[in-house]
Order: C-alpha cells, then sequence, then structure tokens
C-alpha cells in the first residue's frame, strides 16, 4: 500500500508477506513398511514500512510571457 502527502513530498509504503504464517510444507514418503512423514513450517513473515521525503522540490520556473507573439503576428 503505497500513500503520498504534502503534496507528493512524503511518501509513505506498506507491504507485508504472509503475516498469518500459513506458508506450510509436508511430504509424506511411503515405501514398502516404512511411512516418512515430514511437516515443515517456514518463517516467511515480513513487514515493511518505508518513509521518503524529498527535499527542495523545484518547480517550474518558467513563466511564459509570451515575447515571440510579436514576432508571429509580424510574420
Amino acid at each position: 500500500m503505497r500513500r503520498s502527502f504534502l503534496h507528493d513530498r512524503l511518501n509513505v509504503i506498506l507491504a507485508g508477506n504472509d503475516l498469518f504464517a500459513t506458508m506450510r510444507n509436508s511430504t509424506r514418503l511411503v515405501y514398502g513398511t516404512s511411512d516418512i512423514y515430514t511437516r515443515k513450517y517456514t518463517d516467511t513473515r515480513m513487514f515493511m514500512c518505508s518513509f521518503s521525503y524529498k527535499f527542495n522540490v523545484s518547480r517550474s520556473k518558467y513563466k511564459g510571457t509570451g515575447a515571440g507573439n510579436t514576432e508571429k503576428s509580424r510574420l
């Protein structure tokens, strides 16, 4: 999830992966009279919070005075 504040100067990003620890892996091997069963719970929980701030954001300084309008009208 991404959110911007202060006219896009401050950005906040929240990200998560497997927050409820639902990633499980199980294996069963049957060979003759042998039965091997393994269950693995992997720790893949991840939560990330990122903040970024843009300092000295420059805006366009071009004012557009229309200096070329007289030359266009002359032609």
